[in-house]
């Protein structure tokens, strides 16, 4: 289901606001996208289109694709071992690549880095590895508030238009609505901050092989983000 209507005032404050935490998108830093042809006072919920999608994420196209790594970027996860599956030798070399790029070969929980794979055989054109676990990993609400927050920063620092998000938090306790909750504030705080210019992203597909968290996020946006 695709939804596209207007946004309600109402804002939900259950985190606080990206602006003053390092999960604030720097707009100075982001390369203008399509979204630049709306006006300058237009907010960012004015042009997104929400979509879900029981589906297997791997099967859709867009321009970048969300998926939980631990922190050393091994890919031993479900969805990392099936992305190194269907990308083959060439994929995994571009993820060690990657990883040695980053100070001490260690990402920081909660953040993202990415790699380009619209040559190989993915529906996605870049793959956004985030930061979701270690081995003391604290599973709750602020965790997933600020990978998802991660993904969202690194698909506008490559212009995406469009973004596969996966459901994460389920196996580690979060519940449904908390994490619909935390969905929805998420983007409610993301379109406070700046106009529709600085942020490309005009597509965002949470996807799923379970229809339960995708609905449970589809109602919970349905009725804070937006009105009849």
């Amino acid at each position: 289901m695709v939804r596209r209507a207007p946004i309600a005032k109402r804002r939900l404050d259950t985190l606080s606001c990206l602006y003053y935490t390092n999960y604030a998108p720097h707009t100075s830093t982001m390369p203008p996208g399509p979204s630049t042809m709306h006006a300058d006072d237009d907010r960012w919920l004015d042009f997104l289109e929400l979509h879900y999608r029981k589906q297997d994420l791997f099967t859709i196209e867009a321009d970048a694709l969300a998926i939980p790594v631990n922190v050393v970027l091994n890919l031993n996860y479900t969805l990392g071992k099936k992305l190194a599956q269907l990308g083959g030798r060439v994929l995994v070399e571009r993820v060690q690549a990657a990883k040695q790029a980053i100070p001490g070969a260690r990402m920081t929980l909660g953040t993202a880095t990415s790699i380009p794979i619209a040559d190989l055989p993915l529906q996605a054109k870049r793959a956004v590895l985030v930061a979701w676990w270690n081995e003391t990993t604290d599973y709750d609400q602020n965790h997933l508030f600020k990978c998802y927050a991660a993904a969202l920063r690194a698909a506008f620092a490559h212009g995406a238009t469009s973004l596969v998000l996966p459901i994460l938090g389920g196996r580690g306790g979060v519940k449904s609505t908390d994490r619909a909750r935390v969905i929805c504030d998420l983007l409610q705080q993301f379109n406070q901050l700046k106009p529709s210019g600085t942020f490309p992203v005009e597509h965002l597909i949470f996807a799923d092989l379970n229809a339960a968290p995708l609905d449970a996020i589809e109602r919970e946006l349905d009725r804070n983000l937006y009105r009849d």
